[in-house]
């Protein structure tokens, strides 16, 4: 038995939450698209709030926000903003590893020395707000 609107809880997507639609086949190119923002019509056609959804390449389509096989599987932001916290992370170890090997009498030494501090600084800072 499906859930009643007042039992099921409403979907509330954030910009760029990737969703899938339980109700797209497997080879269906719409089943896993990425919210842009929610519209309310009113009238005679279709009137209630829908969602307005992007295939991420330049197809741009409608979904009832109230279709209960929506699901939100992630976020295009929060999943960039992990992948550079890595490769932040990857460069500042191997930046550390080259920093370790220096003498203090090499020339360059303290700026590079500053500049791990720096990353090391913005990588923390990444970190804190992906939490």
């Amino acid at each position: 038995m499906a859930d009643t609107p007042q039992e099921r809880k409403e979907l509330i997507p954030k910009f760029l939450d990737i969703i899938e639609n339980g109700w797209a086949s497997e080879d269906n190119p719409h089943r896993v698209s990425y919210f842009l923002y929610r519209g309310y019509r009113s009238g005679r056609m279709n009137p209630g709030a829908y969602f307005v959804m992007t295939d991420g390449k330049g197809d741009f389509y409608e979904l009832p926000a109230d279709n209960e096989k929506l699901t939100i599987i992630g976020n295009l932001l929060d999943q960039a903003r992990s992948d550079a916290i890595g490769e932040v992370g990857e460069r500042l170890l191997d930046f550390q590893d080259n920093t370790q090997d220096l003498e203090r009498s090499t020339p360059g030494y303290s700026h590079q020395v500053v500049t791990l501090n720096n990353i090391h600084t913005v990588v923390q800072q990444l970190k804190k707000e992906a939490k």
